[in-house]
């Protein structure tokens, strides 16, 4: 059985996290199932997301947002830099979810834009 019912929801924007010009937090809404992971696919084009970052929840930041409510924060260290498109997967005990729809993000040192 495939993970049913978690799909994943990143959650605009994306930004630079605090005290580190080189990495991105990225951030998504917590699902109401439990996930056991998260897999990150990236690279140059939504054809080629050929790098593949494997997340446990664990490493997640979970934070209280007043208006989406609870949602996973990661940090993603050493993003690629220039335009890049990113996929993520949930995954739990039955499968993996269906991965979101690359969404193209941009990163320089210090500046990043969607």
């Amino acid at each position: 059985m495939a993970c049913s019912g978690s799909e994943v929801s990143p959650i605009p924007p994306v930004s630079l996290c605090e005290n580190s010009p080189d990495a991105l937090c990225l951030r998504w809404r917590v699902p109401e199932e439990p996930i056991l992971r998260y897999h990150l696919f990236f690279g140059p084009g939504i054809a080629q997301l050929n790098r593949h970052k494997v997340v446990e929840v664990p490493e997640l930041e979970k934070i209280k947002d007043p208006k989406l409510g609870p949602l996973f924060c990661y940090r993603l260290a050493s993003p690629p830099k220039g335009r890049f498109y990113l996929s993520i997967q949930a995954e739990n005990e039955y499968g993996r979810s269906k991965p979101t729809k690359p969404f193209r993000l941009s990163f320089t040192p210090n500046h990043v834009s969607k």
